[in-house]
């Protein structure tokens, strides 16, 4: 809906904290059977979420970005709460350290199916973290 700008409460938590809480007027986030969007006066709901990208454009200024990897989102009353496993602010990704979390994820050990699963997981983690971070830096710098 171009110009639908109805405030609502965002708040982005993990088992560490809460990362922030913030006025916004959409947020986009990662479900685990696909893209999201939530403007002010969503429908109440409870969602599973997956690895990616959550958006939160506030009412004015930049959009906030974030990278999570599981967790819930919650809408009630004009509030989303995302409870995420895990969760980095997109400007805080240190591009050396995703390399190197990618190298670790590759040099695990697949000698059981239980490694596989863990290692798949590490690699399917790091590879979905690179890419998304790789989009919000372009679309950060305007595509240079």
């Amino acid at each position: 809906m171009p110009g639908y700008r109805k405030r609502f409460s965002c708040r982005v938590v993990t088992p560490a904290g809460q990362i922030t809480s913030t006025d916004a007027v959409s947020v986009s986030l990662p479900g685990r059977d696909g893209a999201m969007g939530i403007l002010g006066g969503h429908a109440p709901m409870v969602s599973m979420i997956g690895r990616g990208l959550v958006s939160i454009e506030p009412p004015e200024g930049h959009k906030l970005g974030f990278f999570v990897a599981g967790g819930f989102a919650h809408v009630a009353d004009n509030v989303v709460t995302i409870i995420a496993e895990q969760c980095e602010q997109m400007d805080q990704i240190d591009s050396e350290a995703l390399r190197r979390e990618m190298d670790r994820a590759k040099s695990m050990p697949d000698d059981s199916a239980s490694q596989r699963a863990a290692r798949d997981e590490a690699l399917a983690r790091a590879r979905t973290k690179f890419a998304v971070v790789q989009t919000w830096r372009r679309q950060d710098t305007g595509g240079h």
